[in-house]
């Protein structure tokens, strides 16, 4: 089972944007997410929701965490990639309307 940004349009379309593997989100990713004292990113491993009025919280979480993982060294490369498509990914929500998006 993997953890992906599930996004559903009002037209009818659905897009799934990979984030990680369920392994790496119940631990790294949770881990990580834990140390820095983020909120949403620690659940991505179960289910969060992804609202106009979190998607800015989000978004900075995100962030915080890529920067945090690309110091860790080689190992978190793949783990910081998926942290800047998911950026990309939730940016691109913010200009957007008729979505609704999960991530889990």
């Amino acid at each position: 089972m993997s953890i992906s940004l599930t996004i559903s349009w009002a037209d009818g379309r659905f897009e799934q944007i990979p984030v990680a593997g369920q392994l790496s989100a119940s631990t790294s990713w949770r881990d990580l997410g834990l140390e820095l004292g983020l909120k949403w990113l620690p659940l991505f491993h179960a289910w969060i929701p992804v609202e106009p009025e979190n998607l800015d919280a989000l978004i900075s979480e995100v962030e915080r965490f890529r920067d945090a993982a690309s110091k860790r060294g080689d190992k978190w490369k793949s783990i910081t990639e998926s942290a800047d498509r998911l950026t990309t990914a939730l940016r691109d929500l913010k200009d957007k309307s008729g979505w609704e998006a999960s991530i889990g």
